[in-house]
């Protein structure tokens, strides 16, 4: 079983899940989607992009609303072709062709140096909290900061701050000794820090997305689940040619079919301010 989720309390058979809005501040339409989703009664966490145009919109609400489950969307890539975004340090080894951060994890992966990894990555946690949030979790664009060369560098700044940070027990896209991984997840986890058991994403495949969202809650297995989804509000010229799909989310999550499901069943949805009330004040060795 979940260790976390035996110290909450929870049985063996429970399923639990955060569900999680991606990509906040990387324009000004995703705050308007993410607000009418708790509005809607969505038990919905989120985290905010520091490097992008939206950012200081998204920190204004949430210095306004603390009661919001809000945390660090680590960003390392600026992967479209017309929407782009520089990193804060302007870190040599970060920046492509255009001086902006990498349009690949590949790219990124390939030239990123690990300490202006590091450093680029301590500016974006400042940057939102010197604008006055008080972020409740970390997790990374693009899976990013979970990638071999980077994910000592996101483990220690995890403990840094004392944050919850979104790790999954198994990461299909890891490309380095596997039994490394293992061994930190398990550390980790036995220090007392919130494992995931599953991710489940929202495939950009043809298709009725609320059936996708509905599917991925009755589905949802035993333990600790992370819900990933990326909505914007419709309306307005699209700025990536993902645009439609992050629309459809917004209106799969706020249908009532979507509510009506999701409260009928036994899932259990939980935040990030669950987990960070529950984390150890030691460093684990």
């Amino acid at each position: 079983m979940n260790p976390m989720l035996k110290k909450l309390g929870f049985g063996p058979k429970d399923r639990v899940c955060i569900i999680h809005a991606d990509d906040l501040g990387m324009s000004g339409r995703e705050l308007p989607a993410f607000e009418d989703l708790l509005d809607s009664g969505l038990p919905l966490s989120g985290s905010v992009m520091a490097p992008c145009s939206g950012f200081e919109e998204v920190a204004a609400w949430a210095v306004a609303h603390e009661e919001a489950d809000l945390g660090v969307h680590l960003t390392l890539t600026s992967e479209w072709d017309d929407w782009r975004w520089k990193p804060l340090t302007g870190g040599a080894s970060l920046l492509d062709s255009e001086a902006c951060l990498a349009k690949t994890v590949a790219l990124l992966n390939r030239h990123a140096e690990p300490e202006d990894v590091r450093r680029e990555l301590s500016a974006q946690i400042e940057r939102v909290r010197n604008a006055g949030m008080k972020p409740t979790h970390l997790d990374c664009h693009m899976y990013t900061s979970l990638a071999a060369p980077f994910f000592d560098i996101y483990l220690d700044l995890a403990l840094e701050w004392n944050l919850p940070s979104f790790i999954p027990r198994e990461d299909p896209r890891w490309t380095g000794d596997p039994g490394y991984r293992r061994e930190r997840v398990n550390v980790w986890e036995q220090a007392g820090r919130p494992i995931f058991d599953t991710l489940m994403t929202m495939k950009n495949r043809p298709g009725d997305r609320l059936e996708q969202a509905v599917s991925n809650i009755t589905n949802l297995p035993v333990g600790l689940s992370y819900v990933l989804l990326h909505p914007v509000k419709p309306g307005g010229e699209p700025l990536t040619p993902d645009w439609h799909y992050r629309e459809q989310d917004y209106e799969a999550f706020i249908s009532p079919r979507f509510r009506d499901v999701l409260r009928q069943s036994d899932v259990q949805c939980i935040s990030y301010k669950t987990l960070l009330q529950e984390l150890p004040n030691a460093r684990p060795e």
